[in-house]
């Protein structure tokens, strides 16, 4: 995973720390984090703003119900993030449809 050069011993640790950190969390809760995102940098694009602030929400709430049935999972704090994020973002987007471009 070097970026440029060899592969370092450090770049497989670090790599396989990432690999572990990322199955230890639910994958709504990382998608719904990823879609959050999406929603507030894209809040001036309208659609895709809002499109992705409601699949955050979405996301977060399938995450949710995701870490209650499989409770060896951590994403608690990335559903709410993206629950957060999400709904900024349709927010974001509203105001500016309704004092930007009206």
């Amino acid at each position: 995973m070097a970026f440029l050069g060899r592969e370092t011993d450090a770049d497989r640790v670090r790599a396989e720390r990432i690999r572990q950190w990322i199955h230890a969390r639910s994958p709504y809760a990382l998608a719904s984090m990823l879609f959050g995102v999406v929603a507030v940098l894209d809040a001036f694009t309208l659609v895709i703003g809002i499109i992705a602030g409601i699949f955050a929400v979405a996301l977060a709430g399938f995450g949710i119900v995701d870490l209650r049935r499989r409770p060896q999972l951590f994403g608690h704090r990335l559903c709410n993030t993206g629950i957060i994020l999400g709904t900024v973002g349709i927010l974001a987007s509203l105001i500016l449809w309704r004092f930007v471009y009206r």
